[in-house]
C-alpha cells in the first residue's frame, strides 16, 4: 500500500470510528432443532405428509409434537405408545383418500423425536436464528457457538423442542422460553413438571442462570473460566464433524476443537472492545472491497486485554484468508489505534490435493521430467558407448513399405525406400537407385522367373523323397 493511500485509508478508519455507538449489546443464542410437525427435515421424506400420506410415529416417543397451526389433513396415522400430540388452534383430519389430487402417497415416518444436546454446537444460532455463515468453515469458535455464561438463551415461540440438558456445569445469562423469561428455580419446576418434562430432558442442577448481562464497558470473554469437563464434552460432539484440514500446516485458534485452514490475527488492546471490533470490522470490509479477498472472518475477546480475529476461506481452501491475514498484518504494524499493537499472526501453509500440495505437485513434475531425460541420455550414452543400436523394445513399433509411382503411360514405377534381403536365394537385393528407371514389364518378367526357380526347387525336393 502505498503512503498516499495509507494515510486516506487510517483516516477513514479514524473518523469512521468516532461515529461508532460504545454501548455493548448483549450476545443471544437461539435453539435451533426442533420437534414441530410442519418441519420438513423431521420426517424420513423430508417433506411435510401430504393429505394421502400415512403417517407413523415412533412406538415410543419421548418428546411433544406440534401439530400444524390450520388443519392437518392425512390419509391415516399410526400413533405411538407414549407421547404427545399438540393441537394448537388447529384440526386433525383423517381424510383416509387413496387418490387426493397432489400428493403422491405413501408412508412417511417421523424421524424428529430424539432429544438434542444442550453442549452440541451444532444445535444453536445466532440471536433471529440465522445459520451459522460458512458451515463447517464457520470462522466461529466452537466454545462461543454453545451459550456463553453472559449471553441469553432464546428457545422460539410457536413450537416445541426436547433438550437434553447438561450433565457438567454450564452458566447462562437468562434463558427465555416462549417469550418469557424464568429463574433457575421456575425452570426446575418446569423439568418436573409433566409439560416440561417432554421440553427438557435431564437434571437442570448443572445449569446455572445467573441472571448477569455483560456489564464490561470493554465486553466480556465468552465462557472464559469454562470448566475442562465441560470442554471435553463440547469437543466430543464436534470431532466427529471435524473434516481433513486440506492444506499444509494447519492451525488450532482459541476456542476451536479441530485444527482449520485459515488465518488467526492476534492484537492488544486496552480501549472499548466494541469500539476495537468496528475499527477492525471496518479494515476488514475495506480490504475486501478493494482486493478478491473472500473471506469469512470473526472478532472475538479471548483475554483480558487480547482479541482474535480468525479469517477463514468460505468454501474450499484456496489461502484468500491467508493473503488477506498478510494484507492486515502489515497495516497493522504501521499504525497502532488508541495504543493498541499488533502482536501475532499465525496462519495455514499451501492448499492440499488429492496430489499433494501445489508446491509438492510441481516438486513431483520436476523430478518425473528429469527422471526420464536421464534415462534417455542413459541409453543414447550405452548406444554409443557400445556402438550397438538401441534394443527392439525401447523402440516404438514401425512398419517399412515401398511406394509405387506412375510415372508414364508404359507403367514405369520409381521405388523410394531400400528394397528388402531375400533370405530364400541369399541374393542382396538392389539398391534403389539400381531399380530407377525399370519398368512394370520388366518387373513382371522377374517375378515370373522367380516363381519358375521356386517350382523347379519344389519339384527337386520331391524327387529327392522318392
Amino acid at each position: 500500500m502505498k503512503s498516499g493511500e495509507c494515510n486516506l485509508f487510517f483516516a477513514l478508519i479514524i473518523n469512521l470510528c468516532l461515529v461508532i455507538s460504545q454501548t455493548n449489546a448483549d450476545a443471544v443464542k437461539t435453539w435451533m432443532p426442533n420437534t414441530n410437525y410442519w418441519d420438513p427435515m423431521n420426517w424420513d421424506v423430508k417433506r411435510m405428509p401430504c393429505r394421502n400420506d400415512l403417517v407413523i410415529f415412533p412406538s415410543s416417543l419421548s418428546a411433544s409434537i406440534a401439530l400444524h397451526p390450520g388443519a392437518t389433513s392425512v390419509k391415516g396415522i399410526v400413533l405411538p405408545t407414549t407421547g404427545e400430540l399438540l393441537l394448537s388452534n388447529g384440526d386433525l383430519i383423517l381424510t383416509g383418500l387413496q387418490n387426493a389430487s397432489g400428493c403422491i402417497g405413501e408412508d412417511v415416518e417421523f424421524t424428529g423425536g430424539e432429544a438434542r444436546y444442550w453442549l452440541d454446537p451444532g444445535n444453536w444460532n445466532g440471536p433471529s436464528g440465522e445459520p451459522l455463515k460458512g458451515g463447517q468453515n464457520s470462522p466461529i469458535p466452537h466454545s462461543e457457538r454453545i451459550p456463553c455464561e453472559t449471553d441469553q438463551v432464546i428457545f422460539l415461540n410457536g413450537g416445541t423442542f426436547q433438550v437434553q440438558l447438561p450433565d457438567v456445569p454450564v452458566k447462562v445469562g437468562a434463558v427465555n422460553i416462549e417469550g418469557k423469561d424464568v429463574s433457575l428455580e421456575q425452570l426446575h419446576e418446569l423439568v418436573l413438571d409433566d409439560t416440561g418434562f417432554h421440553l427438557f430432558k435431564g437434571d437442570a442442577s448443572q445449569l446455572e442462570i445467573t441472571n448477569e448481562l455483560c456489564q464490561d464497558p470493554r465486553g466480556c470473554i465468552c465462557n472464559a473460566d469454562l470448566h475442562p469437563l465441560t470442554w471435553q464434552r463440547i469437543c466430543s460432539f464436534e470431532s466427529v464433524r471435524c473434516a481433513l484440514p486440506m492444506c499444509e500446516n494447519p492451525i488450532k485458534p482459541k476456542g476451536f476443537c479441530c485444527p482449520i485452514c485459515g488465518a488467526a490475527i492476534y492484537i492488544s488492546f486496552k480501549g472499548s472492545w466494541p469500539r476495537m471490533k468496528q475499527m477492525i470490522e471496518s479494515m476488514i470490509d475495506y480490504n475486501q472491497e478493494k482486493g478478491t479477498y473472500p473471506v469469512l472472518y470473526h472478532i472475538s475477546r479471548v483475554g483480558k486485554n487480547e482479541l482474535q480475529v480468525v479469517l477463514r476461506d468460505p468454501n474450499i481452501y484456496t489461502s484468500a484468508s491467508v493473503a488477506l491475514a498478510l494484507v492486515l498484518q502489515k497495516q497493522f504494524e504501521t499504525v497502532s489505534f488508541e495504543t493498541t499493537p499488533y502482536t501475532r499472526t499465525t496462519y495455514s501453509g499451501d492448499p492440499v490435493t488429492s496430489w499433494g500440495t501445489t508446491s509438492a505437485i510441481i516438486s513431483k513434475i520436476l523430478l518425473a521430467a528429469v527422471l526420464v531425460l536421464g534415462v534417455a541420455f542413459a541409453i543414447n550414452h550405452l548406444s554409443n558407448k557400445t556402438g550397438r543400436t538401441v534394443p527392439a523394445e525401447f523402440i516404438q513399433p514401425s512398419f517399412l513399405f515401398a511406394r509405387f509411382e506412375n510415372t508414364a503411360a508404359e507403367g514405369e514405377v520409381e521405388i523410394t525406400q531400400q528394397a528388402f534381403h531375400n533370405p530364400m536365394f541369399d541374393i542382396r537385393a538392389r539398391s534403389v537407385n539400381s531399380l530407377e528407371g525399370i519398368t512394370f514389364k520388366e518387373l513382371e518378367d522377374q517375378e515370373n522367373l522367380s516363381e519358375e526357380i521356386s517350382s523347379q526347387s519344389t519339384e527337386r525336393t520331391f524327387s529327392l523323397e522318392e
